[in-house]
């Protein structure tokens, strides 16, 4: 029961993220900024282990990096498509947070959390 909650609440504002935003330029298979420009062609040419303690504009970018090092398994045209379902999913992790047991001790209320994870997506610039 727990897990299919987890699931719903977890795959549902990612859906929700998803349809907002096109789904013609999600499922287009392009990089983005600079996913392929940089850290996909870095962990490529450079190797996974080296790249991860390469900073780049002066900051570790550690998700981004594992994220294109991970991607390097798979051919080159679902690369893409591979990074964006990562970083969807690293963008809804909050939403997840406010759903787990543990934030219900901070705010007891489920119709506050919902109102929070709400405005959360609703807010966030990726959406």
């Amino acid at each position: 029961m727990l897990t299919g909650v987890f699931a719903l609440f977890y795959l549902l504002p990612l859906w929700s993220c998803w349809y907002q935003d096109s789904q013609i330029e999600f499922l287009m298979l392009n990089f983005g900024l600079r996913d392929g420009t940089i850290f996909y062609a870095n962990a490529h040419n450079l190797g996974a282990f080296y790249t991860l303690f390469l900073p780049y504009a002066g900051y570790l970018c550690t998700a981004q990096r594992l994220a294109a090092s991970f991607v390097q398994v798979f051919p080159l045209r679902w690369a893409p498509l591979i990074l964006n379902i990562m970083a969807l999913s690293i963008q809804v992790l909050p939403v997840v947070l406010l759903f787990s047991s543990r934030f219900s001790t901070l705010i007891p209320k489920f119709s506050i959390r919902l109102l929070l994870a709400f405005i959360y997506l609703a807010l966030t610039k990726f959406c």
